[in-house]
């Protein structure tokens, strides 16, 4: 994410995209043949290579639809970036269908000397093909996503260029936006040292990585969970598919809460409808029963979607436009630590305690996030990019 940064302020959009596709493409055709090599190896193509192409475009997609709807940026780029929610609806049914097309249920077994939960030969031998299949689907849509983009800097002269030449009229330098920050106010506000040195980023930050924190954790482990009471593997994947939706519907409802209300107000419902779910599973109730866990993970899929819409447009407002991809990257990487946090501590203490206390403690870290808005300073009062 902070790569993807540096390079927004010197490549263009489109040139940034291909870059990320060709990456991320040629990683998946990689760790297929490197799935039967080392574990290592398929951490660095697919887990390395792959995370760093996802993050160089992280940011940039977003940020570029809330620059031509300045006054609606939240909801513009919540609107752009709905492929990235769907994403799971299209994919997780065709990775089932290409890895577990029988609905084998999930069996702790060992192969190859190590703990595995599809142990089944013909769900393991299934793999390596379905990165290839998968890769394949990706390059037909990153070239159809590719063709339809358009840097807005470069297009809005464009525009002008044609509109002078229709009107016989000379190209005249606009006025800057009254909702855009003034040139000499964003290069005294955004030079990186004053970014990180900034009180109001690491406040941001701290929101970031305790929001994320719960509706991470369920992405990562709702299969697991769900496994302790649903026996249907087919099932699970339909309601993680299907969240998507509700992620998406997510990053439209909190962008469009942001544009409309406030920082403040908009982290609270994060953060209230966090807490409500989290308890409901820490002192089981009803969670068990199909629809009501379905209900939990579409919640929390839809807050982590919206968390990333909410804490891109308020650092791109608080911190301005120059350089608005390195502070928004600089501001993720406690998204980052999030999912290490989730990933790795979270896997731990599992081992140790029950499912039911792991979440009653996480039930505190969206109570903390919405701690730290209160004392975040973001003028929030102003629409638009400050």
């Amino acid at each position: 994410m902070i790569l993807g940064g540096f390079l927004d302020k010197h490549l263009s959009l489109r040139c940034m995209v291909t870059l990320a596709c060709f990456n991320l493409i040629l990683g998946y055709f990689v760790t297929a043949f490197c799935l039967n090599v080392h574990f290592l190896l398929v951490g660095l193509t697919c887990g390395i290579v792959g995370g760093c192409s996802i993050g160089l475009t992280f940011n940039c997609i977003g940020l570029n639809a809330a620059q031509w709807f300045p006054t609606h940026s939240a909801t513009a780029s919540a609107i752009s970036t709905l492929g990235i929610a769907l994403g799971p609806l299209v994919f997780s049914p065709i990775q089932t269908f290409l890895i577990n097309p029988n609905n084998l249920l999930a069996n702790l077994s060992q192969h190859n000397g190590a703990e595995v939960y599809f142990g089944q030969e013909e769900v393991i031998s299934r793999v390596p093909s379905s990165y290839i299949i998968v890769a394949i689907i990706l390059a037909i849509f990153s070239i159809c996503g590719i063709s339809m983009l358009y840097d807005h800097q470069k297009e809005s002269l464009l525009d002008e260029l044609s509109m002078s030449e229709t009107m016989s009229e000379p190209l005249m330098p606009k006025e800057p936006a009254e909702d855009l920050p003034s040139e000499s106010s964003v290069d005294t506000r955004c030079d990186t040292l004053i970014i990180i040195s900034s009180k109001t980023f690491w406040l941001l930050s701290t929101w970031a990585f305790f929001v994320n924190q719960y509706p991470l954790f369920m992405m990562m482990n709702f299969k697991t969970y769900g496994e302790t009471f649903m026996h249907d593997d087919s099932a699970l994947t339909y309601i993680g598919s299907t969240s998507s939706i509700s992620g998406a519907l997510g990053r439209v409802f909190f962008g469009f809460l942001l544009d409309r209300t406030s920082f403040k107000f908009t982290s609270f419902w994060l953060a209230l409808s966090q807490v409500i779910s989290m308890l409901l599973i820490g002192l089981s109730l009803f969670h068990q029963l199909m629809f009501v866990y379905a209900v939990l993970v579409h919640v929390a899929v839809a807050n982590l979607n919206g968390a990333v819409i909410v804490i891109q447009n308020m650092t791109w407002r608080v911190f301005g436009e120059t350089n608005k991809g390195l502070s928004v990257g600089l501001v993720n990487i406690a998204y980052s630590c999030s999912v290490v946090t989730c990933g790795i501590v979270g896997a731990q203490v599992i081992q140790f305690w029950s499912w039911a206390g792991v979440f009653l403690t996480f039930s505190v870290s969206p109570i903390l996030a919405f701690l730290t808005v209160l004392f975040t300073d973001t003028r929030e009062d102003i629409k638009g990019p400050m």
